[in-house]
Formats: structure tokens, sequence, C-alpha cells
């Protein structure tokens, strides 16, 4: 088992050693923020301010979304044929190798 870790350290260590970079060592200190994440929570029976919440609605742009692209769904035919555009069930592409626009 640790022999393998001590391998997979060597590769990272080689590949590291191919790039410009300074190592420096961060003590818990100076990174609190990691090193309270990476703690187990500590169970009492005391509650920290934490109060569950139950979402029963989620609010969601589809609707708006939905609206512009039914008002946005007609291109004019002039609009089409000015720009070499097609319109292909309901989708407007521009043809590859049209190097006219």
């Amino acid at each position: 088992m640790f022999a393998a870790k001590k391998g997979k350290i060597a590769r990272w260590a080689t590949t590291l050693q191919e790039c410009d970079l300074t190592i420096r060592h961060k003590s818990g200190a100076e990174m609190m923020h990691v090193d309270a994440l990476s703690r187990l929570e500590k169970r009492s029976g005391r509650s920290h301010g934490v109060c569950p919440v139950t979402i029963n609605q989620v609010d969601s742009p589809l609707p708006s979304l939905r609206l512009i692209q039914e008002e946005q769904s007609h291109v004019p035919n002039t609009e089409v044929q000015r720009f070499g555009l097609v319109l292909e069930q309901g989708l407007l592409f521009h043809p590859k190798g049209d190097s006219n626009h």
C-alpha cells in the first residue's frame, strides 16, 4: 500500500519538475479557512445557529427565456436572404463556406 503511494508521489514530483514553480508551505494558522473545512464536525448537544430550510419553490428563468424565444422566433425573409442564412426547424444557421459576409 505504501509503495504504491510512493510511486504516485514520485510520478507527481517528476511531472512538477518540468514546471517553473516555487512550492511554499503554509501553516494551518495561515490557512484557517481550509483547516476548518477539513476538520470533522464536533457533535455536541448545543445548536450553533444552524437552521434547516426547506425550499418549496424554485425560481426559474425558463418562462422568461421561452417568451423571448417565441417573440424572436421569426426572422424576416429579407434578413435571411441578405445575410445568406438558412432557417431549418426554427433554428437559424449561417452555412459554412459562405464567405460573402
